[in-house]
């Protein structure tokens, strides 16, 4: 495994991003899943454990808080809300996780597949803000629906290390539920990603607290 924090782009301290996650903090049968799977990684070197309340999967990037104005957010926000509200809550089953190239992750499938949405978001993006949206770190194969457990950092173990220790866990893979997408201010600091200003998003039928 190699270290995931090295990343040639520069991200200073108290930088924001905006970003679409899928936030799975709140969403007991998706935590109980990932956190049995990393009581098996206590103790190794190398690894950051996600605390439950940072586990997500990954949408897509948007843009740098700095680099975009409120008028253009505010566009963003009200076509991806329509977007959202066309599409039901999206069955989703996490699988065992497994070592990646720079973190532990399970696959995900969803049902239906948020593909599509990601790609009209995608658009969203370049219509409202007039750029590209911002490219988050991706599976070597491009995007797939998954969600860490882990990060390797400076000292990075060994991927078949890991998978023998993940291995010792019998679990079947997990079902959950999807209800809302969120729109939030991504920080990468203190070697994990987590964020503030979460803006909840729901799927078509879903109702938000």
């Amino acid at each position: 495994m190699k270290n995931h924090w090295a990343r040639e782009e520069p991200w200073p301290p108290g930088r924001r991003l905006w970003a679409l996650y899928v936030t799975c903090g709140s969403t007991p049968p998706l935590v109980a899943h990932a956190t049995a799977f990393q009581e098996s990684l206590s103790g190794m070197r190398g690894l950051d454990l996600v605390e439950p309340r940072w586990l997500h999967m990954t949408v897509l990037g948007v843009a740098f808080v700095d680099e975009v104005d409120q008028r253009g957010m505010t566009r963003l926000l009200d076509r991806a809300s329509t977007l959202v509200a066309a599409v039901p809550p999206i069955d989703m089953v996490a699988a065992a996780p497994r070592a990646r190239t720079d973190a532990v992750w399970m696959s995900v499938s969803t049902t239906p597949s948020i593909g599509p949405l990601r790609e009209d978001l995608a658009e969203t993006v370049r219509t409202c803000l007039g750029r590209e949206p911002h490219a988050l770190p991706l599976p070597r194969t491009g995007f797939q629906p998954h969600i860490s457990i882990a990060y390797a950092n400076a000292d990075p173990p060994r991927a078949q290390e890991v998978d023998e220790r993940l291995g010792a866990v019998d679990l079947p893979p997990t079902p959950f539920r999807a209800s809302h997408l969120s729109l939030l201010r991504l920080r990468r600091e203190d070697a994990r990603w987590s964020w503030d200003g979460e803006e909840r998003i729901p799927f078509g039928g879903s109702a938000m607290p």
